[in-house]
């Protein structure tokens, strides 16, 4: 723009891709004074006349007040001829009667002449003045027909130059559309004789992408104190990588799709406290809510099956449809196979379960509170805990204060959820995921007696099986107490309390939760061998007693002959032969390794829980008495054949149930 004639500048890019953002860069850098920087919004008008009127305005605006006394009139006549409309008058401020007097005078005069002498006086005065107008392509064909007219018409004022800024692809569809332009190369030929010299925003490199990305969520980082998890990088990667190589071509390509994804995903994290989901997923979660809401609206009605991987029964018997076949349906079947298929690959990073032929897995890194894991799938979509759970800075807080007391407020959350029926399951398995935040200020004392307060609230706790969450979170807390026993008689103390405190039975089923029977012999401490040790002889001691004791509520030996190693073993083979050998009836010692059961729900509903005769377990019983030694002594007797009601779990009907199931045995082949 060194000379005086009149240019027109094109800033073309993508939606979003900064174009606004430069302009006012560019406005920013004009030199002042002698340069003037003026914007015009074309949307503010409301139709295509309104627009003309104002564009005159904003130029007439422009002028220096000396330069706008001389020239003011001449603009506002031009108008009306610019526009088309005789009985257009521009705003300036002043009443429309008073417009009229003051340009009556020039209208008799055609525009030619009219641009000729407002021309003079603007060259006389020596003004050099850039109109910036943005977003051209977000107008209506007549109202975009009519900026680049004016344009076009105004263009050879002196000293006025215009930069236009638009996306030229969507500028062509719409000129294609009007009589000016039968088709995109004819509107583009339209539009080179209004712009001279456009210049095109040239496309965000990886690079430059990467970085965007990277600096954004590095400031959402530090808002909600996370620390570097979404910006820093790892020996695989970053989660920025991951993100830029999943979402589909053509996506986070512009600065404003970047950081409107960002946007979102810290008001989600405004939410929804960080502390209580993954963020990694949230984050992808966010690009799909916010680029693809109806896959996104899909996701909570594809649960079970996003949570689980493997087959889907469906009563029709029909064919469960592949993944990406469900994303194309949820996109309408209007995205291309490219665009399905790195979406689907998307999916399969939040889902394991959601892969297609030929993947090996996500390459995702294992991690805590992924949206992939039941217990918290539900809070990324209704941002929030829903009903039902409890946050994680809940379970964290009720595991400290068992941890520094050993005790747990029955007001607490983490009590009150321990203690209700519906929501104790959850809550004991989110006890045992956290554990780990709370074992820093925990002693052995202290998780003995976190251990017994937690089984007090959990409902049926007693009857729970070793690896329902109850027993697993109470064996975790007792795992704990042996391995911070400083000695061997202080671990063998924890396990007198909890027997004394659970019984026997209860006390074997938590340990078979916890380290102390998991842990593989060449680990373990001198504290969990002395603990196995002990249980050990207690289990035996209760065979030994079960065998001898005609208690229909005993059943100790098929509970506990499994826990014993080789050598016990051995040695309750050895008691029963002598037990046999002095007289007792083998039939009464298979007695014991019938199982007895309850019964809480019956045809027509819930029933009154009563010990029901289960069936006989030959595999353990031949463990302890093997076929050789109880077959010969197995004589059939009429009774054996009788009718043996379920109902009655008395000793003598177990008698009858082993001594039928012992003849059957022997009556076949060997």
């Amino acid at each position: 723009m060194g000379g005086r004639e009149s240019v027109a500048f094109g800033l073309t890019g993508a939606w979003g891709s900064g174009k606004t953002s430069v302009l006012r860069m560019i406005a920013d850098n004009m030199p002042t004074p002698e340069w003037s920087v003026h914007y015009f919004t074309p949307w503010a008008a409301s139709d295509s006349a309104t627009l003309v009127k104002e564009f005159y305005a904003t130029i007439e605006s422009a002028l220096p007040a000396d330069v706008r006394k001389k020239v003011g009139g001449k603009l506002r006549a031009m108008v009306p001829l610019a526009a088309g409309a005789a009985s257009m008058i521009p705003v300036a401020g002043k009443a429309a009667s008073t417009l009229v007097e003051e340009t009556g005078k020039y209208f008799e005069k055609s525009f030619q002449d009219q641009f000729k002498a407002a021309s003079k006086d603007i060259v006389d005065a020596g003004i050099r003045i850039l109109v910036v107008v943005d977003d051209i392509d977000r107008l209506y064909a007549d109202e975009l027909v009519a900026v680049l007219k004016t344009v076009r018409l105004l263009g050879n004022f002196p000293g006025i130059h215009y930069l236009l800024s638009y996306d030229q692809n969507t500028v062509l569809d719409v000129l294609s559309a009007t009589s000016i332009a039968k088709n995109s190369d004819r509107a583009l030929q339209f539009l080179e004789k209004i712009v001279q010299y456009p210049f095109d925003l040239p496309p965000l490199q990886h690079s430059h992408r990467v970085r965007e990305v990277t600096t954004a969520l590095a400031k959402v980082e530090a808002t909600h104190s996370l620390g570097p998890i979404l910006s820093g990088r790892g020996p695989f990667g970053s989660p920025v990588d991951d993100l830029l190589s999943l979402v589909p071509s053509g996506d986070l390509e512009t600065l404003r799709a970047i950081h409107r994804l960002v946007t979102q995903f810290d008001i989600a994290l405004t939410v929804i406290n960080p502390i209580e989901i993954n963020a990694i997923d949230l984050l992808f979660l966010t690009f799909l809510r916010v680029r693809y809401p109806r896959l996104y609206q899909k996701l909570p009605t594809w649960k079970r099956g996003l949570l689980w991987n493997g087959p889907i029964t469906l009563t029709s018997g029909e064919e469960e449809p592949k993944w990406h076949e469900k994303v194309a349906r949820a996109l309408d079947g209007q995205v291309e196979g490219e665009r399905v298929e790195a979406l689907t690959r998307l999916l399969n990073y939040l889902f394991p379960a959601a892969e297609m032929p030929g993947w090996i897995g996500s390459g995702r890194q294992e991690a805590t509170q992924r949206i992939s894991d039941s217990k918290y799938f539900d809070r990324y979509f209704v941002m929030g805990i829903p009903v039902g759970d409890i946050s994680d800075a809940e379970v964290v807080a009720g595991l400290k204060e068992l941890a520094d007391t050993g005790e747990l407020a029955d007001q607490s959350p983490l009590g009150m959820a321990l203690a209700d029926e519906h929501m104790a399951d959850h809550a004991a398995e989110k006890c045992c995921t956290l554990l780990g935040n709370a074992v820093p200020s925990m002693n052995s004392a202290k998780a003995v007696s976190a251990a017994l307060a937690i089984s007090r609230r959990l409902p049926q706790f007693t009857t729970a099986s070793r690896l329902s969450s109850a027993s697993r979170f109470a064996g975790a807390l007792v795992g704990l107490a042996v391995e911070l026993a400083g000695t061997a008689e202080s671990a063998r103390a924890v396990l007198e309390t909890l027997v004394n405190g659970w019984g026997l039975q209860v006390t074997v089923r938590t340990l078979s939760a916890s380290v102390v029977l998991t842990t593989p012999p060449q680990e373990e401490s001198e504290q969990i061998r002395a603990v196995i040790e002990d249980m050990r002889r207690r289990c035996f001691d209760a065979c030994i007693a079960d065998l001898t004791t005609e208690d229909s509520e005993t059943g100790s030996v098929l509970i506990y002959w499994s826990f014993l190693d080789e050598g016990r073993l051995t040695e309750l083979r050895n008691k029963v032969k002598e037990m046999i050998e002095d007289g007792q009836e083998v039939d009464r010692i298979a007695a014991r390794f019938v199982s007895i059961y309850t019964e809480y729900f019956g045809e027509s509903g819930p029933v009154e829980g009563a010990p029901l005769l289960g069936g006989f377990n030959r595999g353990e019983f031949e463990m302890v008495v093997p076929r050789q030694l109880w077959e010969p002594l197995m004589v059939e007797r009429s009774e054996d054949h009788e009718e043996i009601e379920e109902s009655d779990a008395s000793f003598e009907n177990r008698v009858r149930q082993a001594r039928q199931a012992l003849i059957k045995v022997k009556s076949e082949p060997s």
